[in-house]
């Protein structure tokens, strides 16, 4: 019997195009997913914005994090709607979603806070 592989599950971009995120993890039976690492890049562009390359920021081993126990692997930036200038910074917070909760996790610190708390759980 052989173990499911570790494979890409999910991405995001942040809006400014500036950040790349890939969470990888395992596809199991009933179509189930289970989160392991999340990979964080900067994007660099030219002065035209085309693409110039992507460079390794940080890994986050989440699999043991009980947060990411039967996480959505759809996540999103945490993005104000701001000015040209706040848009140009990097974005410091994800969120993700569980049947219990909205939460966030900053990709310096890699603490987790919740947003919103389903009441009841979602089903």
């Amino acid at each position: 019997m052989t173990r499911e592989p570790n494979e890409i599950i999910g991405f995001a971009k942040s809006r400014n195009e500036k950040q790349l995120v890939i969470i990888t993890g395992k596809n199991l039976v009933r179509n189930e997913q289970k989160a392991n690492q999340l990979f964080i890049f900067t994007i660099e562009s030219n002065a035209n914005n085309t693409f110039k390359s992507v460079d390794f920021k940080k890994r986050i081993l989440v699999k043991e994090m009980p947060k990411f126990d039967k996480v959505c692997v759809q996540f999103f930036f945490d993005e104000p709607f701001a000015d040209a200038e706040t848009n140009m910074q990097e974005r410091t917070h994800l969120l993700f979603v569980t049947k219990y909760e909205i939460f966030k996790i900053n990709i310096e610190t890699e603490q987790t806070e919740p947003v919103f708390t389903f009441e009841p759980p979602l089903v």
